[in-house]
């Protein structure tokens, strides 16, 4: 099996890497096995944290690393992920990317997989919740709900809290059969 990391890390000289506030803006990596798989030409490539939400539960397409404007990946970059679910897996398959040589395909056990997505949410809130206000947006007096909360692409606090609440409600409807799984099979 392999192992799904989504990882967001500070890096210590944030150079032009800053929000509209000046705070920095964490590096958001998809790592799998310790291979970074959205590293681009300039840095890496943004987290599209509905399409992961909505890999969780269904198969399809999704562009899981998006451009920070907010466009997918596909534009002879990257094929989008090819995500598909059984036998209590989730399966990746990337055609192609302009970052490496061939096709990569994964197989992630779906608890791991799941755990992994809701990590990155927890992650993302903590980080959000230690947050000034954004300079700009005290500036224009936006709600606090409409700010833009600088991971992933263009995202406001409200669209977040509607993905996060989507996520918890997806992993709560999943997780719970697989822990009781794992528990009939001493592994918890």
């Amino acid at each position: 099996m392999d192992k799904p990391e989504f990882k967001l890390e500070f890096p210590a000289d944030p150079g032009n890497n800053l929000d509209d506030g000046g705070m920095p803006r964490p590096d958001e990596l998809i790592i799998v096995n310790d291979e970074i798989l959205n590293a681009n030409c300039c840095r890496y490539d943004c987290f599209n944290l509905k399409a992961i939400v909505d890999s969780m539960e269904h198969g399809g397409e999704f562009e899981i690393p998006i451009c920070i404007c907010g466009f997918g990946c596909r534009l002879g970059v990257e094929a989008p992920y090819a995500v598909t679910h059984g036998g209590g897996c989730v399966y990746w398959d990337i055609a192609f990317s302009k970052y490496w040589k061939g096709s990569r395909h994964f197989c992630f056990d779906k608890a791991q997989y799941l755990d992994a997505i809701r990590n990155l949410f927890q992650e993302v809130k903590r980080i959000l919740e230690c947050r000034p206000l954004c300079n700009e947006d005290e500036k224009y007096e936006y709600a606090a709900d409409d700010q833009i909360i600088n991971i992933g692409p263009c995202l406001t606090y409200r669209e977040f809290e509607e993905i996060y609440n989507r996520m918890e409600s997806i992993y709560n409807k999943l997780r719970k059969p697989l822990f009781n799984k794992e528990c009939n099979n001493g592994q918890a």
